[in-house]
């Protein structure tokens, strides 16, 4: 999910809760709110929430604190635009997207990472292999600031230097 609210919402609360009772993994970008608390839906527990690092592993100033998951690479990230062409874009919502496309790996090939057939993949398990992939970033385990950490995978950090050349 890439949008945020700075404040709980019964309705969307509801939906979070309904989608996740049927076994829907929901990641959510937790705001851009320059290091204030992170929003809704990433601060319900049922959500993977994600913020923002740079190429250089550092936390990105818009990217928010408190109820954090795991980080993703969401700043300078070259993107498609419109008119056939690309731009470079930076945000949590970003960095949702490239974590949301690391989950869509692993559940190509479950088997892969030790996880039973799709039908019987939920979100615990989608956030144990996370945070085999996670690279602790700041204070030891989890923190308010990294989550548990920056989630790498093959492609990450070499999509990100990419994006890093294009600056």
């Amino acid at each position: 999910m890439s949008f945020s609210t700075s404040s709980d919402n019964p309705k969307l609360r509801k939906a979070v809760l309904k989608a996740t009772k049927h076994g829907i993994i929901i990641v959510a970008s937790a705001r851009n709110s320059f290091g204030s608390k992170a929003g809704f839906p990433a601060s319900y527990n049922e959500v993977i929430s994600v913020v923002s690092v740079n190429c250089k592993n550092q936390i990105s100033q818009f990217s928010s604190q408190g109820k954090i998951d795991f980080c993703s690479y969401g700043e300078n990230i070259l993107s498609t635009a419109p008119n056939n062409s690309y731009k470079l874009s930076s945000g949590n919502s970003v960095a949702a997207a490239h974590l949301t496309a690391i989950i869509a790996l692993i559940l190509s090939k479950p088997e892969k990472w030790g996880l039973p057939p799709k039908h019987s993949i939920n979100k615990d398990k989608i956030y144990n292999v996370l945070l085999k992939l996670s690279e602790d970033l700041g204070e030891k385990g989890k923190d308010n600031i990294f989550g548990f950490g920056l989630v790498k995978f093959k492609f990450s950090y070499q999509f990100c230097q990419l994006c890093k050349a294009k600056i």
